[in-house]
């Protein structure tokens, strides 16, 4: 009884654990514009998760596939969310003003804004 009142707990802090993983795009963006070499300690070079509204789909300056994320619809971009070249069709399930939670591998700011976002994966 105790192993499954333990493994109940455990679960629900998991659960719990996952949901502040999850981070708001202008959070991550403030990370890096507030104090830089914290930001890229806490995220460069690692998958994170983030949540943001579309404010662009198409390629990017390379023509790789993009997502562009900010925090309101019609906001400045705060996130370069950019997917493998093999998931270029894969782009028209997604359009302007839709809310996304995307995984990819964080690497540094664009513009001094926009926190680039590599190897992305579209979850939600």
């Amino acid at each position: 009884m105790l192993l499954l009142i333990a493994g109940i707990v455990y679960s629900k802090d998991l659960r719990i654990m996952n949901a502040k993983e999850i981070l708001p795009v202008k959070e991550l963006q403030d990370a890096f514009m507030n104090d830089r070499t914290k930001a890229e300690k806490l995220y460069k070079n690692k998958t994170i998760t983030i949540k943001g509204v579309v404010v662009y789909v198409g390629p990017d300056v390379y023509a790789l596939p993009s997502i562009e994320l900010s925090d309101k619809k019609d906001g400045a971009s705060m996130a370069l969310c950019v997917l493998p070249v093999s998931d270029y069709l894969q782009l028209r399930k997604f359009s302007k003003g839709q809310t996304l939670v995307i995984t990819g591998e964080a690497r540094d700011l664009y513009k001094e804004s926009i926190v680039i976002v590599k190897e992305c994966k579209v979850i939600d």
